[in-house]
């Protein structure tokens, strides 16, 4: 979902061809690689303990 997010403004970004839209591209990046997944990592390791870990060992973050 997050790789669809950030592709999605990219091309939102291309087809507007404004510098606002080119900065928000790597803004959500970092926004949601250094925030958001980790909040909800956090959270899904509370509810599932060890199966999450087995789970994010052999599934990478973003694809």
């Amino acid at each position: 979902m997050y790789v669809g997010v950030v592709v999605s403004l990219l091309g939102l970004a291309l087809w507007v061809g404004s510098w606002p839209f080119y900065i928000a591209v790597p803004v959500t990046f970092l926004f949601l690689n250094f925030f958001h997944i980790p909040r909800e990592e956090r959270l899904l390791r509370e509810v599932f303990s060890e199966q999450y870990r087995v789970y994010s060992t052999e599934v990478r973050r973003w694809l």
